[in-house]
Formats: structure tokens, C-alpha cells, sequence
């Protein structure tokens, strides 16, 4: 086996094992009246340190 054909056979093979894997089911205790589960998501707090991110999630009703 070449190196070309080495190096386009990994990604493949990575790509392909990823497809695999499964999440984890969300718990029904995380989703709201209407059915969804919502998230923090990190991008939303990135002018906090670290601590004020988190009690600001914890205010907002995230656990975890």
C-alpha cells in the first residue's frame, strides 16, 4: 500500500467508524413543557470567566 492510498484509506475508515457510534438518548427530565430538550451552548458566554458562565447557566435552569 502507497502512502496516497494510506493517507485517503484513514480518514475513511475514521469517517466510516464515527458513523457508528451512538449518543447518549437526552433524559426526560431535561426536556421543557413542548418536548425539547435546550442546551447552553458555550459560544452564547464567552464574554464571562468561567464561574460567571456557570452561575448563569445555573440560573437559567441547566444542570448537569
Amino acid at each position: 500500500m502507497n502512502r496516497r492510498k494510506l493517507l485517503t484509506m484513514v480518514p475513511a475508515a475514521a469517517a466510516l467508524l464515527s458513523l457508528r457510534s451512538k449518543a447518549a438518548p437526552i433524559p426526560a427530565s431535561a426536556a421543557t413543557q413542548a418536548g425539547f430538550a435546550i442546551s447552553v451552548q458555550c459560544w452564547s458566554l464567552k464574554e464571562f470567566t468561567l464561574f460567571e458562565a456557570i452561575e448563569k447557566s445555573a440560573s437559567a435552569g441547566a444542570t448537569g
